[in-house]
């Protein structure tokens, strides 16, 4: 057991297994064993056989939970230094989606991730790509696995927010040769662009580096509450979509001889994501800088680009950073066989990173980050400064961690998830479009 683990050991182990606050659980340690001495707990931790360990350190050089070094990763991954922006190196901006409605129509957010990947497939630029989907045995669990036909990628569309250790797949990799692209989350990047710097295996055979945006993971326990709040056993469910139906879609149930059944009100945008992350935020999550996949070939999410009206201009489609000449010959590839439909607004200051995403984790992340150092709690070491922040910004990053630390105490974790999904909420839900829409109404107004 990991209690056993001699000290001497543990400094040269992934920093799961000295301090599971910092955990990313991204898998990273379980990927890169060349020994398959390190497995994971059911709450994706890291577990030690001792036996197999040669304390060879590799998962310590890679963990990307305990350091996070920007320069280094901006220098491995692009051959350039870190600007310290939120949105990172780009060389082009697209707006868009699949041109396959079938692709589209499964998506999130307008299926472009889908899309290269199938048109790579297709045209035998690499063998598998590494993705993830819901468990078919307990499908309140995400899985990663390596999809290798249209139909596979089929399979893991959609959005899953649960934390999931993608890059034990690295294992697989390195077992089975062959070309492969991975799409992770930033720290699931974070680790997979050190241990390619660290395992010529891997560097070879990893030849696409994909991303999404992210907000932060979701607890593993996230789906089981929310089944609960609505009196659905987990054994009668089929899978569970986060984002199911029209976009931005919802968080919902599926069955096998039912309709699937929302577990809350209005959509994701409105009513579920911007609420239940902050009660289902993990600890390391809560400390993350990354909120737009700095290290990924190809970074992809929702554009969330309101017009003057204030509606969404852009429904099922997403913003696409292209970081890298890899990433720019894939789109290139992909635009010559009609497999996306693009526009490039990379001139367009219109299209930056959506304000809240930057806020929670361009501006909080970092506050917080620099408090609980300053207070001596362990956080993960970066080379980036803390921004300026105002005293109103202070406070406020301040009340939202009173709120993140409710979800450390599991019955009032409970409690807060069954009142923000039940109908008391949809006078405020209605209140929060309301103020919208007046706020946009105010800005015409102004312009007119």
């Amino acid at each position: 057991m990991n209690a056993d683990i001699p000290v001497e050991l543990k400094t040269k182990l992934s920093v799961g297994f000295r301090d599971q606050s910092l955990c990313a659980r991204s898998g990273t340690c379980v990927g890169v064993c060349p020994e398959k001495a390190i497995s994971l707990d059911e709450n994706y931790y890291p577990v030690l056989d001792q036996d197999a360990c040669t304390a060879c350190g590799k998962c310590g050089e890679v963990c990307p939970g305990g350091e996070v070094n920007f320069q280094k990763l901006s220098q491995q991954s692009f051959n350039q230094d870190d600007d310290g922006s939120f949105d990172g190196h780009t060389e082009n901006i697209y707006i868009g989606h699949a041109k396959d409605e079938a692709l589209r129509e499964r998506a999130t957010g307008g299926g472009i991730i889908s899309a290269i990947v199938v048109d790579m497939l297709e045209n035998d630029e690499i063998d598998g790509c590494v993705v993830t989907r819901m468990r078919e045995d307990k499908p309140w669990m995400g899985e990663p696995f390596i999809a290798r036909n249209k139909q596979d990628i089929i399979a893991s569309q959609g959005s899953r927010y649960t934390i999931i250790p993608l890059n034990r797949m690295l294992q697989a990799i390195r077992d089975t040769p062959g070309r492969y692209a991975v799409i992770g989350l930033p720290c699931h990047n974070h680790g997979l662009r050190e241990a390619v710097t660290v395992d010529p295996i891997l560097n070879e055979r990893i030849v696409a580096v994909l991303g999404t945006y992210c907000g932060g993971a979701l607890e593993p326990v996230v789906v089981p509450e929310l089944l609960k709040t609505k009196n659905i056993p987990v054994a009668d469910i089929t899978d569970f979509e986060f984002r199911g139906g029209e976009w931005p879609g919802q968080m919902r149930a599926v069955f096998k001889d039912k309709p699937p059944q929302a577990v809350h009100y209005s959509n994701y945008k409105d009513g579920a994501y911007n609420y239940l992350i902050g009660i289902y935020l993990p600890k390391r999550c809560q400390i993350c800088y990354d909120g737009s996949n700095l290290f990924a070939d190809i970074a992809v999410g929702d554009a969330w680009t309101r017009s003057e009206d204030g509606k969404y201009k852009f429904n099922s489609q997403s913003r696409t950073l292209v970081r890298s000449e890899r990433g720019q010959q894939i789109v290139a590839n992909a635009l010559k066989r009609e497999a996306l439909v693009l526009e490039d607004v990379s001139q367009d200051p219109s299209y930056k990173t959506h304000k809240m995403r930057t806020q929670r984790k361009g501006l909080n992340a970092p506050l917080r980050h620099a408090r609980w150092q300053a207070k001596g709690i362990a956080v993960p070491l970066y080379d980036r400064q803390t921004p300026e922040a105002s005293g109103k910004e202070k406070l406020m990053e301040r009340l939202v961690s009173m709120f993140l630390w409710t979800g450390q105490v599991p019955w009032l974790r409970y409690a807060i998830a069954k009142m923000l999904t039940s109908k008391a909420m949809v006078p405020l839900i209605k209140l929060r479009l309301w103020r919208k829409k007046r706020k946009y109404q105010k800005r015409a107004e102004a312009k007119g």
